[in-house]
């Protein structure tokens, strides 16, 4: 039984105390792509090809446009950034459900507690979570009435060492 607990805790240890290796910036090769009607720039490697897919979410009773974008597919990692413009809704807006139904869909769980984050204009939730075969880091964020969320996945007991720079170097554009 010992030996069973000391397998499965050992990928999220891993995680939590990794030191990723640019926590700051992005590496240098890295440029930043810009997506001003989805009001959103991030870094990613200069040969990303990020790939969008539009649809609607239903939020309350009003649809608002939806696009995930699947930055970086490394295989057996992926960079993901979504937004719902929720501009034209009246409803109020809460963040608190994101993670937890993201989550829910990967059948995943929360590693440790969901921490607030001062946002400029609004407000963030970052989250480290684990799965049978998968790790993932994530950030949502509400800046007005959009609603971002930053997700790294990774098939490893780790997450790639550049997870930090992607997060931490998405942009909100007005």
């Amino acid at each position: 039984m010992r030996a069973l607990f000391l397998a499965l805790a050992l990928p999220i240890l891993t995680l939590l105390f990794a030191a990723p290796a640019f926590a700051e910036t992005p590496p240098a090769d890295w440029k930043t792509f810009r997506y001003p009607e989805l009001h959103v720039a991030f870094p990613a490697p200069s040969t990303a090809q990020p790939a969008l897919e539009r649809s609607e979410v239903t939020t309350g009773s009003s649809k608002a446009p939806y696009t995930t974008m699947v930055v970086v597919d490394g295989g057996r990692y992926a960079f993901i950034l979504s937004m719902a413009d929720e501009t034209g809704n009246a409803e109020s807006l809460d963040i608190e459900g994101v993670a937890p139904r993201v989550l829910e869909s990967l059948k995943a769980k929360f590693v440790g507690p969901v921490r607030n984050l001062a946002w400029p204009g609004g407000q963030a939730r970052a989250y480290d979570a684990a799965g049978a075969n998968l790790v993932a880091r994530g950030r949502v964020m509400m800046s007005g009435r959009r609603v971002y969320q930053v997700l790294v996945l990774s098939d490893g007991a780790t997450l790639p060492p550049f997870t930090d720079a992607f997060i931490e170097s998405v942009q909100t554009l007005p």
